[in-house]
């Protein structure tokens, strides 16, 4: 019983919440989920600054391998093997987006798009203690507005800027529900 407390609590509010006329792109809403950003995967926040101006953040893991222990590295073809260690650290992003207009919709059920861009950062056990990169967002939202949720995916191109590195093809997703 006390395992399902906390999804009927979910689902109460999501029935209470139920309007026809509620909008997921509104000034003032905030929605809550799961999701993925630059570097992060875990809970994923959205906030509406204005109807065409939002912030979204993710909390969460990264999972990463490091290849610059000294046992992993060939002298002989001067380069690491695939002998580094995985691990997880603690990454946090940051994105502003420009909410574009709806592109098909009925107000019920919207697909709409956004892009922006946004920073993210992990945070390691061990040296190098951290990696910050930055992103360029451009998304794709499907807006359920008779719930109110919102289901995205993201194209995330981004600059390591710590270690220079980039990721030209790089994508994530996010599900949240707005209050």
């Amino acid at each position: 019983m006390t395992r399902s407390l906390p999804i009927l609590l979910f689902i109460s509010l999501m029935l209470l919440s139920l309007d026809a006329s509620a909008q997921v792109r509104q000034s003032g809403n905030f929605g809550i989920g799961i999701g993925s950003g630059t570097f992060a995967s875990g809970l994923s926040m959205k906030y509406f600054m204005g109807d065409a101006l939002s912030v979204q953040g993710n909390v969460g893991l990264y999972r990463y391998r490091r290849y610059w222990y000294d046992d992993c590295y060939d002298k002989k073809d001067r380069r690491y093997r695939s002998c580094g260690k995985y691990g997880d650290a603690l990454a946090l992003s940051a994105d502003i987006l420009s909410e574009r207009p709806t592109i098909v919709g009925n107000g019920k059920i919207d697909l709409a798009w956004h892009v922006g861009g946004g920073l993210g950062l992990a945070l390691f056990e061990s040296a190098p203690v951290f990696d910050l990169a930055a992103a360029f967002v451009l998304g794709l939202q499907l807006d359920i507005n008779v719930i109110p949720i919102d289901i995205v995916v993201e194209y995330r191109p981004k600059v390591v800027v710590t270690a220079p590195a980039f990721d030209l093809v790089d994508f994530t997703a996010h599900i949240r529900y707005f209050f």
